[in-house]
């Protein structure tokens, strides 16, 4: 442990942020003290490194090859009433283009109440309390995926279900009364957060340490509408075509699910 924060933990990697009414010079001043230094002075280790920008890291590698396109099932026993699934694969990194787009198709996928996912599987069918999609993203690596927790005899339908609201996506797109309404919904979601000083603060880190650019309120709305149905269906087609690890939690002795599905 000792070793490897002395590797990573270094002055290229601290970022300071702040948001509210804040002095620039003053907060300099305290955060300097507080780590005993003086504008002069060198940071206190025997690793001398420059500050270093996120985004000219190169992609992780972030899962094994394997000799079959058959999606790989992790599986951990618990007693439980449901089965709590993810299917999960690599995303995209926090400075790629396509993040905007990304932005609109999981927001249609499974981004609330009214998405494909939440619809398809609890709405008409039933068989999960909570469906959705989500995205992370990192400088160098990031990760894609769908959740539901379901009844174990139903894991292996709700599986199937999920892939296949996201295949059609890969295949048809979405229709033009979802792309608004996904935009309405990010617009307001953004907007909110962003009276909060702690989103701010936490958002100027995230784009500092991800991206190393950061959009206002209304640049970032701008390259939402940018986004066009084809840049949708195209990154939802990436995803979709992408091999998957499916992570089973409960008790899955009762499942359909397989080392195969």
């Amino acid at each position: 442990m000792d070793r490897h924060y002395r590797d990573q933990y270094d002055p290229s990697t601290l970022v300071v942020t702040a948001a509210g009414a804040v002095d620039h010079d003053k907060l300099l001043e305290q955060v300097l003290t507080a780590l005993n230094l003086s504008p002069e002075e060198r940071w206190h280790t025997d690793r001398a490194a420059a500050p270093v920008r996120r985004e000219q890291r190169t992609d992780v590698t972030t899962i094994p090859r394997r000799t079959s396109e058959t999606a790989r099932v992790a599986v951990t026993e618990r007693p439980s009433e449901q089965i709590n699934l993810m299917i999960g694969t690599p995303g995209l990194r926090s400075g790629d283009p396509r993040r905007f787009a990304f932005g609109i198709m999981n927001a249609v996928l499974g981004g609330g109440m009214s998405s494909r996912l939440f619809q398809e599987i609890r709405e008409k069918r039933g068989l999960a309390y909570t469906a959705y999609s989500f995205g992370a993203s990192y400088s160098d690596a990031g990760l894609f995926g769908m959740y539901a927790g379901t009844a174990p005899e139903k894991a292996a339908e709700v599986v199937e279900l999920s892939r296949i609201e996201l295949q059609k996506i890969a295949d048809s797109g979405i229709t033009e009364e979802e792309h608004e309404r996904a935009l309405g919904q990010i617009a307001g979601s953004t907007a909110l957060a962003l009276e909060d000083s702690d989103t701010r603060m936490g958002r100027l880190a995230r784009s500092e340490l991800g991206s190393g650019e950061l959009f206002d309120l209304d640049t970032s709305l701008e390259r939402f509408r940018a986004v066009t149905a084809e840049d949708i269906r195209s990154i939802a087609a990436e995803l979709a075509a992408a091999p998957t690890t499916v992570v089973a939690v409960g008790d899955t002795s009762r499942s359909t699910l397989s080392a195969t599905e």
